[in-house]
């Protein structure tokens, strides 16, 4: 793999920054990346000096060359709207804990590139949501569907009011707030035959082995719970619509 292509993508660089800060043409950095032409000596240096990754890592890298960089730490600065990240420190940086060194898991894309999708997503998330909104109970009367709306606020305003809490927490427990919502979710679509452990198994397959992460068990034996609360409810309509007859 191209170790210049890896890190300007961890770093959050685009070709034309990239080129721009090196005062070349984005063509040119583009060659680099795709092997068309090598990159000089001085350009090497260059790159090593800003970023802070010795010379060898902008060639052609391992995966072992990978996980080095991706457990070196990073750090932030902002340039006007954008966010960039070196391996050293690059200008004066407040000393705040946003500006400290860390790192972040292994990606494909810049943090823009990922930023763009999650945009998107969360669209088609909340269009969905409204969706459901309004026909959450699939009304056919103006009535109706004032109810199945109420209904679909009381569900979404619940997990709202739960989710705000979470920005509260000390930073090591605001992902266990998220993980119990969603673990309650998952068992609500196990219950009622809308996931399958196959597609569980999938949600987890980066956290299998952590104790902290890994709750698929629990999720099944709360999914388990659900579904017999669901079917003893349906036992029950049944048996009063049975008596109203």
């Amino acid at each position: 793999m191209n170790g210049l292509k890896f890190i300007r993508t961890r770093c959050n660089m685009s070709l034309n920054e990239l080129a721009d800060i090196l005062d070349v043409s984005r063509q040119q950095v583009s060659a680099w990346e795709n092997g068309v032409k090598p990159i000089s000596q001085k350009r090497l240096n260059q790159l090593s000096k800003y970023f802070g990754v010795d010379e060898k890592y902008f060639l052609d890298i391992s995966e072992d060359d990978k996980e080095f960089i991706v457990s070196k730490a990073l750090y932030r600065r902002q340039d006007n709207e954008k966010e960039i990240y070196c391996f050293v420190k690059q200008g004066e940086m407040e000393d705040d804990f946003k500006y400290r060194p860390f790192s972040y898991p292994d990606f494909e894309e810049s943090l823009d590139e990922q930023m763009i999708r999650a945009k998107k997503k969360n669209k088609d998330t909340i269009e969905g949501i409204q969706e459901a909104m309004r026909y959450f109970g699939k009304p056919d009367k103006i009535i109706e569907e004032i109810f199945a709306i109420n209904r679909g606020c009381k569900v979404y305003d619940a997990l709202t009011k739960y989710l705000r809490q979470m920005p509260n927490e000390a930073p090591g427990t605001i992902i266990l707030y998220y993980n119990m919502a969603r673990n309650v979710l998952f068992s609500l679509l196990i219950a009622n035959g809308l996931m399958c452990k196959e597609e569980l198994e999938k949600e987890f397959e980066h956290n299998i082995g952590s104790r902290l992460y890994d709750d698929m068990e629990w999720i099944c034996e709360i999914a388990d719970i659900f579904k017999k609360r669901y079917d003893d409810k349906v036992k029950l309509i049944e048996e009063i619509r049975s008596n109203l007859k």
